[in-house]
């Protein structure tokens, strides 16, 4: 995962790595800048300085190096590596509300960017009461009932109040 191969890698919300994997930021010795956003995201990621130094240096470093840096978030045999992937995505989506789970998605994503905490609170309060109409409901139903929830919302059904989707 060289180049683009370790850039395109950077806007996944996780990221895993095959103990063989290796990684670079390699464009300074191409004479070329960075790009496919890696500006934005590899320092969010894994902090200014160890974007800078990956870029200046421009070494081809291990699936070690990647997980102790915070690039990836676990190394796997080869051999197991999609399995663990797919396990730890199932993890995240069985008996969740995919509206909600999409919901907080960009809300992590776009309100951890403003200026202040009260835009956070306009969008959480939106979605909260978006929210408990329905899957919210549904989920506190089941919680004090002791059962499994279950969800009807579609996260390609998202509600149009947000900011993001006028962004589209």
């Amino acid at each position: 995962a060289v180049g683009i191969g370790s850039t395109m890698l950077l806007p996944m919300d996780f990221r895993f790595a095959s103990e063989k994997a290796r990684f670079g930021f390699v464009f300074g010795r191409l004479g070329i800048t960075m790009e496919a956003c890696s500006s934005f995201f590899l320092p969010r990621i894994v902090g200014l300085e160890q974007a800078l130094l990956w870029a200046y240096r421009a070494d081809i470093f291990d699936a070690a190096e990647a997980h102790d840096k915070g690039l990836v978030r676990a190394v796997f045999p080869a051999e197991t590596l999609l399995d663990e992937a797919k396990a730890f995505a199932r993890s995240l989506v069985k008996d969740r509300s995919p509206v909600s789970i999409a919901l907080m998605r960009q809300m992590l994503n776009r309100n951890s960017a403003f200026n202040s905490p009260y835009e956070a609170h306009l969008s959480e309060s939106l979605a909260v009461f978006y929210t408990s109409q329905a899957d919210g409901r549904e989920g506190v139903k089941a919680f004090n009932e002791k059962r499994p929830a279950e969800f009807t919302g579609k996260a390609s059904q998202m509600p149009p109040f947000f900011p993001w989707w006028g962004d589209r």
